[in-house]
């Protein structure tokens, strides 16, 4: 009784009292109970019942183990000495330099500073909280291991979540595995099947299925690579790239080899500076493709080699060998752009060299060509077409009997106004300044004025549904004089299916067209990344010291 000393295989025990029963090779401690292996373990506790022959001590109440890098507090704790870990399964919390862990059981292994926690598990700093059901935890590195759902909640700013990877809290660096995403809270998102995040440094990387999602926009870029910079919201995705706006019913899908997002912020000439900065939007997302865009949406479709997409307006513009298909009706010109109000399409632009075309019967078409063209839609169709400058038209009419074409009139004027009717076919066209034209039976036209300057059908290029965006198609194609091509190419059926978004997506987004993909973890040439390949590889030299 009082200053009890035990020794065994070098560990000491110091107690109050104990009863030691040498037949069993074992003894029970009572009061200020303390465990010393070496200079390095220190346990602590009100009570121990130690059974030497199989080296388990089992403490209770008030236990304290310290390892000098670590503690860990709990009421029941198991030590098994042989095997060197120290269990709990009553609720335990482990305490090092920056974290504080809780779980309900756990093991902890001194001897390499590794602790496994399970059921309800809360890791916390003075940063971020770590929520999980099960959790490996180095003391040393700092470093979580993630190997079930986990979520990370930095307070009014981030969350991340993940299945599977690891969390270095110390540099805030990570590698998420299993259906990870992480989200910002003004509706930033990404998403991927291996995610790579530099919290510090605001920096994310994704490969195989990434979605950068911006919730509020109502926009989202997807592909098989994604980049993305939180400082100016910078972003950049390829393999099979798609853009999907769909802040409306009929969503948009854009497709191009690269797509780029960043953001402007936007401030009013007009406005003096108190308004402009009580103004809440005052920040609006740019969207751009390279190279062979194609973009599909039920009532419009499109190519060009690049598109720029602004959600402060809603506006696309299309340049470089633009091409524009609305029902019957193609356009071209220099510079396209589709103007969107309310949600819904509300009219066209294009620039220079302006010129549309829909086919009547065989090798006729419609035509209207001129310097500008504004095109203005009602209820998503054409309903009105302003050409402005060097107007000229060709038109064939029907017989209002039997539906026949009966004649063409041809005509040039400054300016033209063009009217459609519901049956998406000309109704009038009104010419109001110094025009002139020429009228031909059907039998007497003239082969030479059928068709305008420009002129081209490039009907084989249109993409026919949300997976046809990917088809690619040589960059010049012969101008096609007949209706019956359009025909062979939108008679072709698709068989690709969409594919499905993940379970754990908590918002509405439109399903993806499926592409041919790589299966491999590669980043694309030209996208090298010093910064996340130095985070895989300090993690790997930090789990193996």
């Amino acid at each position: 009784m009082g200053n009890v000393v035990f020794s065994h295989d070098g560990v000491y025990l110091y107690c109050d009292s104990a009863y030691f029963y040498e037949a069993k090779n074992s003894f029970d401690a009572y009061g200020n109970v303390l465990i010393q292996q070496g200079d390095t373990l220190f346990v602590y506790a009100d009570e121990l019942y130690y059974d030497g022959n199989i080296k388990l001590a089992r403490l209770r109440y008030n236990v304290l183990m310290d390892n000098l890098t670590a503690t860990l507090e709990t009421d029941s704790l198991n030590y098994d000495r042989a095997k060197n870990v120290g269990y709990y399964f009553d609720g335990g919390v482990i305490r090092d330099s920056l974290n504080t862990l809780v779980s309900e059981t756990g093991h902890y292994y001194p001897a390499n500073n590794t602790a496994v926690f399970r059921h309800k598990v809360k890791l916390e700093n003075n940063r971020f909280v770590m929520n999980s059901d099960t959790l490996r935890y180095n003391t040393d590195s700092k470093i979580a291991s993630i190997v079930g759902p986990t979520t990370i909640l930095y307070e009014k700013e981030t969350k991340i979540y993940s299945e599977y990877g690891w969390y270095n809290t110390q540099n805030e660096q990570s590698k998420l595995l299993l259906n990870s995403y992480i989200e910002h809270n003004e509706g930033k998102r990404l998403e991927a099947d291996t995610l790579f995040y530099d919290k510090k440094n605001g920096k994310g990387e994704g490969f195989k299925n990434v979605h950068l999602i911006d919730l509020k926009k109502k926009v989202s870029l997807n592909g098989q690579y994604g980049y993305y910079i939180e400082k100016n919201e910078r972003g950049i995705v390829t393999d099979s790239a798609v853009m999907m706006e769909y802040s409306s019913p009929d969503t948009l899908f854009l497709h191009s080899d690269t797509l780029r997002t960043y953001s402007v912020k936007y401030i009013p000439d007009s406005l003096p500076a108190d308004t402009i900065k009580s103004i809440k939007d005052s920040v609006y997302k740019i969207f751009e493709g390279f190279h062979n865009v194609r973009f599909y949406r039920n009532n419009i479709q499109g190519v060009c080699d690049s598109a720029i997409f602004s959600t402060q307006d809603s506006v696309l513009t299309m340049l470089n060998k633009p091409i524009v298909w609305s029902e019957k009706r193609q356009i071209t010109g220099d510079t396209i752009r589709i103007f969107q109000k309310d949600e819904k399409l509300d009219r066209i632009l294009i620039n220079d060299k302006a010129f549309a075309t829909d086919s009547v019967e065989q090798k006729y078409f419609n035509q209207l060509s001129g310097k500008q063209m504004i095109g203005y839609i009602k209820n998503d169709s054409l309903r009105k077409i302003d050409i402005l400058g060097n107007a000229q038209s060709v038109y064939f009419f029907e017989d209002k009997a039997d539906g026949s074409l009966i004649g063409m009139a041809t005509t040039e004027s400054p300016m033209m106004n063009i009217y459609v009717n519901d049956k998406n076919t000309l109704d009038k066209i009104i010419v109001k300044t110094k025009p002139s034209g020429n009228l031909y039976p059907i039998n007497q036209i003239d082969q030479s004025k059928i068709y305008l300057p420009n002129y081209s059908w490039q009907i084989a290029l249109r993409p026919l549904s949300k997976t046809d965006i990917f088809r690619r198609t040589k960059n010049a194609i012969k101008p096609t004089n007949t209706a019956s091509e359009e025909k062979k190419t939108t008679g072709k059926k698709t068989t690709r299916r969409d594919k499905t978004g993940k379970n754990n997506t908590p918002h509405t987004v439109p399903s993806l067209p499926t592409a041919t993909t790589s299966t491999t973890m590669i980043r694309p040439s030209g996208f090298d990344n010093p910064d996340i390949d130095n985070m895989d590889r300090q993690k790997n030299n930090q789990t193996k010291k």
